[in-house]
Order: C-alpha cells, then structure tokens, then sequence
C-alpha cells in the first residue's frame, strides 16, 4: 500500500488490471475497504469487459454469441450479471454458450445450485454432445491459481478440463490475453504521449506474460502466487528467494513461453 500511495503521490497513473470476473466497481469498493484510493476509473477487469461485450455484441469475442447461457458462476451476483447484460440463463441442453464466472454455482433453468465435481461434469458432457467441439466457453477469469496461492477452483483450471475434453472453442477474457490491455491503452489515452509504462504484477503466466505479449515491459514479484515455489513467505515481499530458485523458476517459465522473461524482478513492490 505505501508504494502505491507514493506513486499516487508523484502523480503517475496507476490502472488496476483485474481477473475478477466481477464489475469494477466492486472490485474499487473492495480497494477502497483496504485503504487504496482507487475508484471505478482506475480499475479494469476481466468481469467488467465480458459484461460490457455482452451487453454490446459487437466485438468479435462476443458478437456470435447467442442470448441463452449456462452459468459457472460466484454464488451471489450471478443472475443479475446475466439479466442486466442482456443474457438469459438456460440448461446445457438449450444454452448457446457457457459463461464461466467462477466454481461455487451452476446456474440453468430455475435456481442456482452448489457447484460440485459432478454437476461440472454432466454439464461439460451435455455441452460436447450438442455439436462437434462443443458449445462456446467464454471465460471471465482465466485465472487457473488464486492470487493468495490457495487450492482452489478457478475458472481457468474449468476451461483447461473443458479443452482436454475435446471442446473447441474457449474464449478467454483477461490476462495474459489481448483485450484487457487493449481495454487499458484506451483509459490511458489522454494522458499524454509518450508515456512509459511497466505491468506488475505477481504472476508469471498471467501478468507477466500478458504483459511481454503486449509489448510492456512487466515487474514481477516474488512474494505472490509463486511464493511456495520460490521459498518466500507469502505477501510480505521482505525476502529475497534464494538465486538458484529463482532462476529454475524463470528458466521454466520461459522454457514454457518461448522465452519470455520479466523485464524485471522484485521481492515485493516496496518503495
């Protein structure tokens, strides 16, 4: 927070990138709780953008897909996400696409219920059976680990399961992937030209790959999802890993990636 808080005070745009699959002005309420001084203006998420190219259609992530969809969602804010977009909720056997949104419901016909193991997989084998690789899965948290390092259902770990099962056509929205930097370029725009700019983030495959693969330059930080890995205490960014983890980490990760390395690394973002 006080990194933050000294760049916000140096006057550098700071623009929170986001895979939550919820609005932003949720996710600026849950900052501005923290102690941040965000509002809805400074955030962008992956939830705000399937939200906005859903009510639109006109992107070409969005615009073929119809009105009827299943949802993996959040338990809570599920049915008027899809009612105020313009969508309406319906069984994998009518659905024209599945909404991933995250693993703690299923949402069809009728009420929400539980998620589970098994109603994931009799939704996935419906949705194959429809047509050859499947109804399309859209993806508003690519995410596959938890910011925090926790174990637990992601909807990007969902998507990767539908892919292995032979589904065809997955369209994810968020980091690493191209629009929610395209999303943020144009929040940028007025702020001047010329202007330099540098992702961080704690995630190799989401913010520091999305970030070489939209030419920006990226900051990782050690003391997040990657904490275990590298021998660190989780959020506290005091520590520096040991050079040798450190290294093996990069070294599969650019193996992974094609050769994409962080720009440049931290223990933690402290001023």
């Amino acid at each position: 927070m006080e990194a933050v808080s000294a760049l916000q005070r140096l006057g550098k745009q700071i623009i929170i990138i986001s895979n939550s699959s919820r609005r932003r002005s949720d996710t600026a309420a849950r900052l501005q709780r923290m102690g941040f001084a965000f509002d809805a203006t400074d955030v962008v998420t992956s939830g705000d953008l399937v939200f906005a190219g859903l009510s639109a259609g006109t992107d070409a992530v969005f615009k073929d897909l119809g009105p009827r969809c299943f949802v993996f969602g959040n338990g809570d804010d599920d049915e008027e996400y899809v009612r105020a977009c313009g969508k309406v909720t319906a069984p994998t056997e009518e659905a024209d696409f599945i909404l991933a949104r995250g693993l703690f419901s299923v949402l069809g016909a009728g009420p929400a219920a539980p998620y589970s193991a098994e109603a994931e997989a009799k939704a996935l084998a419906a949705s194959l059976s429809r047509v050859e690789g499947g109804i399309p899965m859209l993806v508003a948290n690519p995410d596959e680990t938890r910011p925090d390092g926790a174990d637990s259902p992601m909807p990007g770990q969902l998507a990767r399961r539908y892919e292995q099962q032979g589904a065809a056509d997955v369209r994810r929205v968020g980091k690493p992937h191209p629009l929610i930097y395209e999303a943020c370029r144009a929040q940028m725009a007025g702020h001047g030209t010329g202007q330099r700019i540098v992702a961080v983030g704690d995630s190799l495959h989401h913010d520091v790959l999305g970030a070489a693969r939209n030419g920006i330059d990226a900051v990782f930080c050690c003391a997040g999802v990657h904490a275990d890995e590298l021998g660190v205490p989780q959020a506290r960014g005091d520590v520096e890993p040991e050079p040798e983890r450190l290294r093996a980490l990069l070294d599969r990760f650019a193996d992974e990636t094609g050769g994409c390395a962080p720009t440049h690394v931290l223990a933690g973002f402290r001023m």
